[in-house]
């Protein structure tokens, strides 16, 4: 028993979230997985076999991880910069699947490197936010928005939903770390004026300026440290155009005739992505037309509320769903459609409960720390889980767009399995080496408890007596 007591320290809370999540995972993946073996080459076995290793594999990752001190992971901050490189080498050596390109191949074993440079950002925001000093000088926060713009900026391309949800985990990171957003964004938004105004008056020379505008050019030199901001804005939004620019040459390219209907098939993520927003503020609504039609612009957020609306309120029992068939990507993307149906309301209501309480609690475990890195490293970990948990379900019920997002320690996954195990294990180092608050809290609790036990038995020997 004390063997199992120093194995598994940490917040008992957060240990029991994950066992009830990878239960969950095991018998939802293990059903939504059949489409995967209609071939009668793949064993019916295979699956579900690959998925439980690599869950495995992740609770032996929390158990080396959370044996770590927290400020030992600092070094994730170093190491972003060699995840932007293969970020930018999967771009360039890597295969495309499904359209995009996600993954790439190192001795042998694919991942992506978009996981891996979500931690990085994650523990380079916490880092810096840690240095962060209250003066004019401090470039902190500068640094923290070069570092998601270039990272969230080499995703975009690929991956639309995952560098969206990035940036604003960032900035939420940000809120936490009591950044004033909107200093910030006045600081932004004057950089840029003032660029642009320096750009404008750099056409006039400085004699004629003098002679008939003095105080302008005064103004001149002070706009000129707008221009390091502005010349990043012409920087971004050129980016963005070209991405628009090539989204928009996929779909007039890529345009086929179905049905008389037009039905655009992007071979680039950048068409796919927003196709996926031009369908989903275009359907008509699926619960109030009587007369709606299943097409491929809707085909899987229709099955999806067809599988929420076969589960009711205590579901068909897990293997018993009939859209695990039907829905692309069930063990994946659209896995809380299949748990609703296949556990009902209430099973979903749970699986809600469980990411609600673990970042509640990694909020009351961020709160004990002492140190201020631990802190906003937890609570970049618990973001990350729970605002990923949160849009797949979101997508699932019909929230909003498609995003291809998995859910957190529940999909089918290699790479972000281990990764989100990785995040559990952080949050738990943070637990039993920065819980030094809460840990003298529970001891006088336990002291009061004990104080409490031996004066009602002496009371009660004395009235014996």
């Amino acid at each position: 028993m004390d063997f199992i007591n120093k194995m598994f320290r940490g917040d008992r809370v957060i240990w029991i979230i994950f066992i009830f999540l990878g239960l969950i995972s095991i018998m939802e993946v293990y059903s939504a997985s059949s489409t995967l073996t209609f071939d009668d080459d793949i064993n019916y076995w295979d699956p579900i076999m690959r998925h439980t290793t690599f869950l495995l594999i992740g609770t032996l990752l929390i158990l080396v991880v959370h044996a770590i001190e927290p400020k030992y992971f600092s070094i994730l901050a170093v190491f972003l910069v060699f995840a932007i490189i293969m970020l930018i080498a999967t771009r360039i050596w890597g295969k495309p699947i499904n359209g995009s390109y996600r993954w790439i191949q190192i001795a042998g074993i694919s991942f992506q490197p978009s996981e891996i440079a979500k931690l990085c950002l994650v523990a380079f925001t916490a880092f810096l936010l840690s240095k962060r000093k209250e003066n004019k000088n401090d470039k902190t926060l500068t640094w923290i928005y070069i570092a998601t713009a270039v990272t969230c900026g080499i995703i975009l391309r690929d991956n639309g939903s995952t560098a969206l949800l990035l940036a604003g985990i960032i900035i939420l990171l940000l809120f936490v770390g009591q950044v004033r957003l909107d200093k910030e964004a006045w600081k932004l938004i004057s950089g840029v004026a003032s660029g642009f105004l320096f750009c404008i008056l750099y056409f006039f020379p400085d004699e004629k300026l003098r002679t008939s505008f003095p105080k302008i050019l005064q103004w001149k030199n002070r706009f000129k440290k707008g221009l390091i901001t502005f010349s990043l804005f012409i920087a971004l939004s050129g980016c963005i155009l070209a991405v628009m620019h090539f989204a928009s040459n996929d779909r007039k390219n890529n345009t086929e005739k179905i049905s008389g209907e037009e039905n655009y098939i992007s071979e680039e993520k950048t068409g796919t992505w927003k196709n996926r927003i031009k369908n989903f503020f275009s359907e008509v609504n699926i619960l109030g037309e009587e007369n709606y039609k299943v097409t491929d612009k809707n085909f899987q957020s229709a099955h999806a509320c067809m599988a929420i609306a076969n589960g009711g309120v205590f579901g068909k029992l897990p293997g018993n769903g009939r859209e695990r068939d039907i829905l692309p990507q069930a063990y994946s993307d659209f896995i809380y459609a299949i748990i609703i149906e296949e556990m009902g309301l209430i099973g979903g209501i749970a699986v809600i409960l469980l990411y609600l309480i673990l970042f509640i609690r990694t909020g009351i475990i961020a709160n004990r720390c002492n140190k201020l890195f631990p802190k906003f490293l937890a609570m970049g970990c618990a973001m990350v889980l729970v605002i990923h948990a949160l849009s797949n379900m979101a997508v699932a019920v019909h929230l909003i767009p498609v995003t291809g997002q998995p859910m957190p320690l529940v999909s089918r996954g290699g790479t972000s399995t281990l990764i989100n195990c990785i995040y559990i294990g952080i949050i738990l180092s943070v637990s039993r080496y920065e819980n030094q608050k809460g840990v003298k809290r529970e001891e006088e609790i336990v002291h009061e408890l004990e104080e409490e036990r031996r004066m009602e038995e002496e009371e009660w020997r004395t009235e014996e007596e």
